[in-house]
């Protein structure tokens, strides 16, 4: 592997970056990993250091594990030529957001944020061939949105529950008349059904529509201002 003498003056950055986030992650090189977390710094198999490595085909996905969407706030590409390729997916390897390749991209800093409802993830994968190696990428993670449940209990608090006919049911208490919408999801993150509400503050109930869906694993999520709530549920009959 080449040293990185030619981003020598971005790296000074980067070891500055390193120090201000909990963890730091390094892109798999032919594997793929999940890892749930709100902060850390990313870079590519090199890590902070080194270049990446000839023939790599590797994936990552961060999920927040919290209220929010991943963030990536890149302030380093560097490859080696157009066979080196970096795609970002929103969700665990779902529509793909961007794609970069074979060159050192100048516009920093720039990030790419999840739209996946459900999960709130990005999945990354990178594509390296033979011919030759370069510094690679950094990037800080990072979440928008809520960042805790805690946040939205004071003024909305929910739980999904199901019956003794399967009838799932989404129980509300509301601090205030508060505005959302209702959307269900299957596993893979297709929307199957949605609407919106428009509720005064108290308790409700909401009945899903659930009855004629196959078995299987689905979400429902609650968006509205302030709240930002998925619920599993398992259809079993």
């Amino acid at each position: 592997m080449k040293i990185k003498t030619f981003v020598a003056a971005f790296f000074s950055a980067v070891f500055s970056l390193q120090s201000a986030f909990a963890q730091t992650y390094c892109m798999p090189a032919s594997s793929t990993q999940t890892i749930t977390t709100l902060t850390g710094s990313f870079y590519d198999s090199g890590c902070a250091a080194n270049n990446y490595s000839d023939n790599e085909n590797g994936v990552i996905v961060f999920c927040p594990g919290s209220l929010c969407y991943t963030t990536l706030n890149f302030t380093l590409i560097a490859l080696a030529d157009p066979g080196d390729t970096i795609r970002i997916y929103s969700g665990t390897m779902g529509p793909l957001i961007a794609t970069y390749h074979g060159t050192l991209y100048s516009t920093f800093p720039f990030t790419i944020t999840s739209s996946d409802l459900v999960s709130g993830c990005l999945s990354v994968q990178f594509i390296s061939n033979s011919s030759g190696t370069a510094a690679g990428w950094a990037a800080a993670i990072g979440c928008s949105g809520p960042t805790s449940a805690s946040e939205i209990q004071t003024i909305f608090s929910a739980f999904l529950s199901t019956d003794f006919s399967e009838n799932h049911l989404l129980y509300l208490n509301i601090a205030s008349q508060q505005s959302f919408t209702l959307n269900i999801f299957t596993a893979d993150g297709k929307k199957i059904s949605g609407k919106n509400y428009s509720l005064a503050a108290g308790q409700h109930q909401i009945s899903l529509p659930t009855q004629n869906l196959p078995q299987g694993i689905y979400f429902c999520r609650v968006m509205g201002e302030g709240v930002n709530r998925v619920f599993k549920f398992i259809k079993s009959k």
